[in-house]
């Protein structure tokens, strides 16, 4: 590769990180700082200098280490957890001092004659360092190893040449040069590979030492005279870094307390930004909301049944009969019946056939025989339970699923791990609609309570009470410091009165202390009555979640395609508002993740626009900042590659 093309490469590299922390600077760690050390220069030298006057060369062959400086500005922008991009701007210096003493009875034949040359070059560049930090490659806490590129630009490269011929004390010859620039001074590249220590000495402030090596792929010169001449470099020096978040733990109290409060309740807009919660309104309306099915069903690593926690078999209940007027109106208790929904599904279409593919990780698992008995288990219960054919129900097993989850995480690598369905008639997966009539639908849906808890002794555990009337509406409990507890507020979750929400935290120390810390929620509720009265605008809201984006794909499915012209379409009118937000799990770097979102949803848009004209669109990427169902479940994470749509329709 040309000089020329790498340093377009680099130059381009560098704009792309100083946007990447202009655009993200809120949403991932950014810290600006200070370096400098020492340079060991290794030089290598192997070039001829022109003739004197004696004409006699001086030969510089023999290594040479200097010492020099390096000192900068950085900034370094956290891309992901474990990995900092690390922009640095400086100034190091490389000179050296060569010196040439050689006897010259064989060159010139005259006994006694000696030569003593010396070349001291000054040589400084401005240097651009792309690098990459990996902090969590190591076992030892705060270690990081560094790699990347170091760009010099030559902005002063000079020697000044002294050449000594002697036979005698008093016959002496002597030829200089002066400030002479090193012609055909070239860039400096080179592979840069290190390592360091954070020191926090501060809040948000870190001391770090670090030594690399500087492999040159370029020589000093381009010249004839200099073109072997390369310079090699280790590296000693310390940086010290702003604005970082502070790894310290807060002050404790004293032994034998314990502080419990809130910090905050909060919500999320329509962009998924947080925001303090003064209120929430409840709304009393016509309601319809459309719930996926998954075609998944979930295995423990080399279990050939269902893990109990992601499927619930009706044959194994008290009742031992499924209905689907009995399923919970939410999409995470509905996908916990897969098996049955399909077993039902298939009791009513006498017509419609399925294939059950078993599925290992791709990674863990090698046994195709689980993958295999994995697919039998679940043609078997289908048969047994809901009296279906053999016969219209095939079998196969794979080593992975044809649409992998991500192999690096073994979240990503739990999900592989499943039973798949396949068919040709939409009506075994699609989706279920569960209610269809006045709801009191809560704005905003999403809160988000925010704990402030700090112990001596350690938190033992804790529960949070939601409560309306004196009745509890939600009870959320654990172990350890309470982290933000979110509350996906189901329709018809609250009262059709204007009641207040009170909320409790109780927190029992290790110790056995217990303390609690309590607040309230102003609640809004408009009945159709009261809307009525006030010559408010009634309307119709209609939800529908399409559930089959494939992990990092922003692509409609056919089957999706055909559920939005099918289910959706029918619903928009000409005085419709259309809202789609779309998701994604928590796999992934955030940044990321919302602009799939937003892809996802503006693939969706468009899809709708191409059927329904001259109706109002509004799109959201909320990514993955609101987490609409338990990310620690398989099931959760596929739910949560969503886009959902909200057809929102004024009643005349």
């Amino acid at each position: 590769m040309k000089i020329t093309k790498i340093i377009s490469v680099l130059s381009a590299f560098m704009l792309v990180s100083l946007g990447a922390v202009t655009l993200h600077s809120e949403e991932n760690e950014v810290k600006f700082g200070i370096f400098g050390g020492i340079n060991f220069n290794m030089h290598s030298p192997d070039f001829t200098m022109p003739y004197n006057t004696n004409g006699i060369s001086n030969v510089f062959n023999e290594n040479k280490t200097s010492i020099g400086l390096h000192l900068g500005g950085l900034i370094d922008y956290e891309l992901s957890q474990g990995y900092v991009l690390s922009g640095r701007l400086g100034f190091h210096s490389a000179s050296v001092l060569f010196k040439d003493n050689r006897l010259l009875t064989s060159e010139i034949g005259a006994p006694d004659t000696s030569l003593a040359g010396e070349l001291d070059a000054s040589i400084y560049y401005l240097e651009i360092s792309p690098m990459l930090k990996f902090t969590e490659l190591l076992p030892v806490e705060n270690l990081y190893l560094l790699g990347g590129i170091e760009l010099g630009i030559p902005i002063s490269a000079k020697y000044d040449l002294t050449n000594s011929v002697s036979t005698t004390a008093d016959d002496l010859t002597t030829y200089s040069q002066t400030n002479q620039d090193i012609d055909g001074k070239s860039m400096r590249l080179a592979i840069a590979l290190g390592a360091g220590y954070d020191f926090e000495i501060g809040d948000g402030v870190e001391l770090s030492p670090e030594v690399s090596f500087r492999l040159p792929l370029t020589k000093v010169s381009s010249n004839n005279n200099f073109d072997s001449w390369s310079v090699p470099q280790v590296r000693v020096g310390v940086s010290l870094t702003f604005g970082g978040k502070s790894t310290k733990e807060p002050n404790k109290p004293e032994a034998g307390e314990l502080s419990v409060g809130f910090n905050d309740v909060s919500y999320y807009d329509k962009d998924g930004n947080k925001k303090k919660l003064n209120d929430i309104s409840v709304e009393e309306t016509e309601y319809q909301e459309l719930y996926p099915v998954l075609p998944y069903v979930f295995c423990s690593e080399n279990e050939s049944i269902p893990d109990k926690r992601y499927q619930t078999m009706a044959s194994q209940s008290a009742s031992g009969e499924f209905s689907f007027s009995a399923l919970e109106a939410d999409a995470m208790t509905i996908n916990i019946n897969t098996l049955d929904i399909i077993g039902k599904r298939m009791q009513n279409n006498k017509q419609a056939r399925v294939r059950i593919n078993g599925t290992l990780d791709g990674k863990n698992e090698v046994d195709l025989e689980v993958a295999k008995q994995r697919a039998d288990f679940a043609k078997n219960y289908i048969v047994v339970n809901y009296g279906i054919n053999p016969d219209r129900i095939d079998v196969t097993s794979s080593k992975k699923p044809e649409k992998l989850s991500a192999l690096s995480n073994p979240d990503g690598v739990q999900e592989n791990r499943r039973i798949e369905f396949f068919s040709s008639n939409s009506e075994l997966l699609e989706p279920i609609m569960l209610s269809k009539d006045k709801k009191r639908v809560a704005f905003p849906q999403l809160i988000e309570f925010n704990p402030a808890v700090v112990s001596s002794a350690g938190i033992k555990n804790w529960e949070l009470r939601v409560m309306q009337a004196g009745r509890i509406v939600k009870q959320f409990a654990g172990t350890g410091v309470p982290q933000p507890i979110q509350w996906n507020i189901m329709p018809n979750d609250l009262t059709d009165a204007q009641v207040p929400l009170d909320y409790t935290l109780e927190v029992i120390a290790n110790d056995g202390m217990v303390k609690t810390s309590s607040g309230t929620i102003p609640v809004e509720y408009y009945s159709f009555t009261r809307k009525r009265t006030e010559d408010m605008p009634d309307k119709t809201i209609s939800k529908y979640s399409l559930v089959v984006f494939d992990f990092d794909s922003p692509n409609i499915s056919e089957a999706d395609k055909k559920i939005l012209e099918d289910k959706v379409v029918p619903a928009i009118t000409y005085n419709s508002t259309v809202q789609i937000y779309g998701y994604t799990d928590k796999l992934g770097n955030d940044s990321y993740n919302k602009k799939l979102a937003l892809e996802r949803a503006n693939n969706v848009k468009n899809f709708l626009e191409s059927k329904v004209k001259n109706v109002k669109f509004e799109v959201y990427g909320v990514g993955e900042s609101v987490e609409l169902f338990n990310n620690n479940s398989p099931i959760g994470r596929q739910l949560s590659r969503t886009v959902q749509v909200y057809v929102v329709t004024p009643k005349k």
